[in-house]
């Protein structure tokens, strides 16, 4: 995971930021395959078990849009 950069509504769609999985707060994080596949996922772990839901690509949505969409 990469937990150096923190994305913001200025640079989430930069070309510069690296493959990787970053964490946004409140349990989202962005999962950057390529400069053209990035998407938003939230993630939640109940009684020990983890669960994942993703919440749509990164050219629809802002950081603060995911956020609001975390929980439907």
């Amino acid at each position: 995971m990469s937990d150096t950069t923190t994305i913001t509504e200025k640079n989430y769609l930069s070309p510069k930021l690296e493959p990787g999985v970053y964490a946004c707060g409140n349990n989202v994080y962005y999962d950057v395959v390529s400069v053209t596949n990035r998407s938003w996922k939230f993630r939640w772990h109940v009684g020990g078990k983890p669960f994942k839901r993703g919440l749509g690509a990164a050219k629809l949505l802002t950081p603060s849009e995911a956020k609001r969409k975390r929980w439907g």
